[in-house]
């Protein structure tokens, strides 16, 4: 019942969050708030401690701007606004990260990734490096590190020097980690350019991508020249 009750408040501030992103309805803003507070105190016994410390440092901040703010009302209905919406962020990308995760065909563009000859390999990884993180998030780190792992293992196991495996093992995951890294330049299902979207509410999406785009090229041309 408790579980139950914990997915229908999450899914209120999902779907809450999503109408006020997109018609700025105050009443599906305040939809959403009512439910993440109400998650907060029933759902408090399924919070780790990390959530917990975060909790209760949130909440002496909120003492601390009714007792000297000057519009405390208007500063906390903001932040629990912005609560709201990165709240409901990172559940729906949870969503998308759990559905990617368990598909067979992203398991085997992993395969196929990890399984480059030498001189497509970092362009391979790098490039699916960073579109599987626009789906996975962190995950695309949990998926193709253990595929890059046991490609190196086998070389081993065939009789590759250690030197070479571990020259092999150190490139790809350079390659990897770089191009999960430049997709939070650009990619609106990442958590730094949720923020900055909430944080800066005139700024151009457009721009932001195309600008985030064109860093993240010019550093995965850098990187595969300096990987040569």
């Amino acid at each position: 019942l408790l579980d139950r009750a914990v997915s229908a408040l999450l899914l209120a501030v999902s779907a809450g969050a999503l109408v006020r992103a997109f018609s700025g309805a105050e009443w599906a803003a305040s939809a959403a708030i009512a439910a993440l507070l109400a998650f907060c105190v029933l759902g408090r016994g399924l919070l780790k401690m990390r959530e917990r410390l975060l909790l209760a440092v949130a909440i002496a901040l909120t003492v601390a701007e009714v007792a000297s703010g000057d519009r405390p009302g208007a500063v906390i209905w903001d932040a629990l606004d912005r609560a709201a919406f990165l709240a409901a962020f990172m559940l729906l990308i949870g969503v998308l990260r759990d559905a990617a995760a368990t598909s067979g065909s992203v398991a085997a563009s992993g395969r196929w990734l990890t399984r480059q000859p030498p001189g497509r390999r970092y362009g391979a990884l790098g490039s699916g490096g960073h579109a599987m993180a626009v789906l996975l998030n962190v995950g695309a780190l949990n998926l193709l590190a253990p595929l890059i792992q046991a490609g190196v293992q086998a070389g081993r196991d065939a009789g590759e020097p250690p030197d070479i495996s571990a020259i092999k093992e150190r490139r790809q995951f350079s390659a990897l980690l770089r191009g999960f890294a430049t997709a939070i330049l650009w990619a609106p299902t990442t958590v730094t350019q949720a923020m900055l979207a909430n944080l800066f509410p005139g700024a151009d999406p457009w721009r932001v991508i195309g600008g985030g785009l064109g860093l993240a090229a010019v550093l995965g041309v850098a990187g595969y020249v300096e990987d040569r």
